[in-house]
Order: structure tokens, then C-alpha cells, then sequence
């Protein structure tokens, strides 16, 4: 199995746990569809449930098998493309799946006379609640964690490896960061939607709601700050070993996931609390999602939590301002996509004119004049080392590098050949080394030998 069909397993088993957490029997709900505890624990209901999650794990598993057509000669000259293009269609997949069961549901509340009176909207009183000690922490603490974001940056300021470390990508990541303390406010403005007809009981389980979400939400925000750390740390003080930095990707997740399962248990907790009492009338509520968003143009929240506790915050769609900002985001999630899309087909050529090798590349084209060249070689050593601005994909890496035994180099080499010609440069305005192949081992020697002609040839 190789790296990307690893990466794809770990998809599917983050995805499988999330849905499975959707549909589990939640802040009396299934998938975003009201029951109340009593019919959430009928038969039907549950044999639905056991087919979504059913159909959830076969679909990953398609995926995962339709992975391994990878390894066919017809589709290695584009596998970058393929692998990503089968993400995008599992993703696709996943969300369709959940809207048919999400319907399904509905179909099952209506056959079996399943109503509810509709519920109504209990808006906590923060302040109250906060001068009794129940409501979420305030927001200073998420604004302090945040300002824990600047720690890599002050480390690759005073670290003597800095230019390492690209220190545009540490400024950008405070600033993406910055959406958790200011949507913040926003969680402690809990609307939650009556489940019970009893004003008191509401109000106890909204304040309970709150400081839940209050909690998980800056939960999240330390995590992730913890873990950037972790990366940072690793980056700037053991460089050599940046490739275990993948491993940090799954104890991320696996804290969040952590973080939003024990939030969801004490929903549900505070949930049967609540219905404990024999007074309490169950209630329906609204519809609150509209092709996989959050929508309530009652809503004045323009961020809100997503229906799976301690996961962030979702966009409402029913805002006018919600619709702008999610227009833009989609926007460029979409050509972000796109551009990955397209770069696993494209590639890079090398030409040689009188004094000057041509590299041409998208985004990363590039001319080395034949004075600039101090030696060249022909090697067959493993290239180790990580990607600071560039393409790295299955099939080909091109771009900025900086790897182990050569420092910052400029790359442009297809993976699966392992001889590639190395070249020394003695400009110093530029890296010291740029290294190239072509598609076979055959074709990189016999371009090796022209680069010998052309610079003996070049030489004054």
C-alpha cells in the first residue's frame, strides 16, 4: 500500500467515526431529524441507523479497492490525478449517502404518524448564567490561546536554522486561526431549540448546552495550537526527521475526535436529564439544514456550532451574510481543487539553447545560465527532505525543497526514477542545487550526456 492509498484509508476511517457520530441519538436527534427517546429506540429506527452505518463502511471500502487500480500502466502517467480525483468523489459519495438516509428518516417519522408539537427557541441568558458559575468561559480564553499561534514565529525569529522554515506559512496561520476566537461569542450565544414545553427545564439544559459547546470549542482551539507547536518545534530544531511530522496528522484527529465524542456523551446525559422529568411534553423542531448547511434565517448567527459537538463551526446559510461568506469559501475551496486537480497532470521540460538550460515548469519555470554551473553528476542517491513550496505528488515533485545532504534545492523529478542528475551552482542569489530527471533512467543519462556536450561546448 502505497503513501496515497494510505492517506485514503485514513480518510475513510476519520469519515466512518464522524458519520457514525451523526448518527448516533443526539440533543434528540438523528442526523439533524427530531425523535424523541421513545421512538428513537424503536426497531425501525435503529435497523436505519444500522444501515447507514452499514452503507457508510461499504462505501469506504469501494473506495479503498478502487484505489489499487493506481497500480495499472493506463493510469500511473496520471495517478496524482486519480488518487485525487477518487477523494473528491468519496467526499462526494459520503455526503449524497447521508442526504438519502437523512431523508429516509423523514419518510419513516411520516409512515409511522411520528408528530411532535413544534418547539420553540430558548435563548440563555449568558450573564445570569455566568454569574452562577454554569456558562462556558469567557472569551478572553480563546483570544489567549489564540495569541499562542505566534509562538512558531517568535521561534524561527530567534532560531538560528530560520530560513528553514517559511515564515509567510507561520504569519498565514494565526491569521486562518483567528475565525475560533472571533466566532466564539457566538457559541456563548447559544440558541438552543426546546425539546420540552417546561421554560425552567429548557433554560437548566441550555445553560448545560453551553457550557458544554464553550468548553469543547476551546478545547479544539488548544489542541490544534499544541499540535502546530509540536510541528513547529520539529521543524526548526530536527529538521532531518520533518517526515515524522505525518504522524502528528492522526493524534490531531484523534484528539478531536476525542473531544467531540465526550461533548456528544454530555449532551446526551444532559438530554436524559431533562426528560426525566414525567411532565415534560416532547417537542419537535425545525429543519435547520439545507444541503448538508446549517439554515435558519431566524438565526442572526452568522457562525454557529456544527451538529457534532467540539467539531468547530458552521456557516449559516440563512444570513445574508452567511450566504456571501460561504459563496466566497466554496469559492475558493473549488478553485483550490481545481488547481490541485490540474497540477497532477501537468509537468516540466527541459530545453538547452547556446548559453542557457531552460526549465519549463507551471509555476516553477526556470533558466540557469551555463556560466552558472559549477559541476554536475549523474547519481542514483535516495532523495530525503520535505517540500517548502512546491508540487509533491505520486508520480513527479517539482518546486522548492530542502532535503537531507543537499540543503534548498530546486527539484523537478519524476519519483519513480531513481537516477537524476544533480546540479551545482555558483550563484549566490540562488540555491545551491538544482536536481532533475527525466521519465526513465535510459532518458536521464542520455540527457545527462547532451548537459556534458552543451557545457563543454558553452565553456569560454
Amino acid at each position: 500500500m502505497d503513501f496515497m492509498q494510505m492517506m485514503l484509508l485514513v480518510l475513510v476511517v476519520i469519515v466512518t467515526v464522524v458519520l457514525n457520530l451523526a448518527l448516533a441519538y443526539s440533543q434528540f436527534k438523528i442526523l439533524a431529524v427530531t425523535f424523541s427517546p421513545e421512538h428513537a429506540a424503536q426497531p425501525e429506527t435503529k435497523r436505519l441507523q444500522g444501515l447507514a452505518r452499514a452503507l457508510t463502511m461499504a462505501v469506504g471500502l469501494l473506495f479503498l479497492g478502487l484505489s489499487f487500480l493506481g497500480r495499472l500502466d493506463a493510469v500511473k502517467s496520471w495517478l496524482d490525478a486519480f488518487y485525487f480525483l477518487l477523494l473528491i468523489l468519496y467526499m462526494i459519495s459520503c455526503g449524497v449517502l447521508m442526504m438519502q438516509i437523512q431523508k429516509a428518516l423523514l419518510r419513516l417519522k411520516e409512515a409511522r404518524g411520528w408528530h411532535y408539537q413544534t418547539g420553540s427557541t430558548v435563548v440563555v441568558d449568558t450573564a445570569a448564567s455566568r454569574e452562577r458559575g454554569l456558562a462556558a468561559p469567557p472569551i478572553r480564553w480563546a483570544w489567549l490561546l489564540w495569541l499562542v499561534t505566534f509562538a512558531p514565529l517568535l521561534l524561527r525569529f530567534f532560531n538560528d536554522t530560520s530560513s528553514e522554515l517559511p515564515g509567510f506559512t507561520l504569519v498565514v496561520f494565526p491569521l486562518v486561526l483567528v475565525i475560533i476566537p472571533l466566532s466564539y461569542p457566538a457559541v456563548l450565544r447559544l440558541r438552543v431549540r426546546a425539546a420540552s414545553s417546561d421554560s425552567k427545564l429548557n433554560q437548566a439544559y441550555a445553560r448545560r448546552a453551553e457550557r458544554i459547546y464553550g468548553l469543547s470549542y476551546l478545547a479544539t482551539e488548544l489542541i490544534i495550537v499544541l499540535v502546530s507547536l509540536a510541528i513547529a518545534i520539529g521543524l526548526l530544531y530536527f529538521p532531518a526527521a520533518s517526515n515524522l511530522i505525518l504522524l502528528t496528522m492522526p493524534i490531531l484527529i484523534a484528539l478531536l475526535l476525542t473531544v467531540s465524542y465526550l461533548a456528544e456523551r454530555k449532551l446526551k446525559e444532559a438530554g436524559e436529564e431533562l426528560l426525566k422529568d414525567p411532565t415534560v411534553q416532547f417537542q419537535e423542531t425545525r429543519q435547520l439544514y439545507k444541503w448538508g448547511f446549517y439554515h435558519d434565517p431566524l438565526d442572526p448567527r452568522v457562525f454557529v456550532p456544527k451538529r457534532i459537538a467540539g467539531m468547530g463551526v458552521t456557516i449559516n446559510i440563512g444570513n445574508r451574510k452567511g450566504k456571501v461568506i460561504a459563496g466566497l469559501t466554496m469559492g475558493f475551496v473549488v478553485l483550490l481543487l481545481l488547481g490541485g486537480f490540474m497540477l497532477g497532470f501537468l509537468s516540466f521540460a527541459f530545453e538547452l539553447e547556446a548559453d542557457r538550460l531552460q526549465i519549463e515548469s507551471p509555476l516553477y519555470g526556470w533558466e540557469i545560465q551555463a556560466d552558472e554551473i559549477e559541476s554536475i553528476a549523474l547519481t542514483e542517491t535516495q532523495l530525503d527532505g520535505r517540500r517548502t513550496n512546491g508540487y509533491g505528488g505520486q508520480n513527479k515533485a517539482y518546486g522548492f525543497f530542502t532535503l537531507n545532504d543537499y540543503g534548498p534545492v530546486r527539484l523537478y523529478i519524476h519519483t519513480a526514477v531513481k537516477v537524476h542528475i544533480d546540479i551545482k551552482l555558483n550563484d549566490e542569489n540562488a540555491r545551491d542545487w538544482v536536481i532533475l530527471n527525466l521519465e526513465t533512467a535510459e532518458e536521464t543519462a542520455a540527457f545527462y550526456a547532451e548537459l556534458q556536450a552543451w557545457l563543454a561546448s558553452a565553456a569560454p
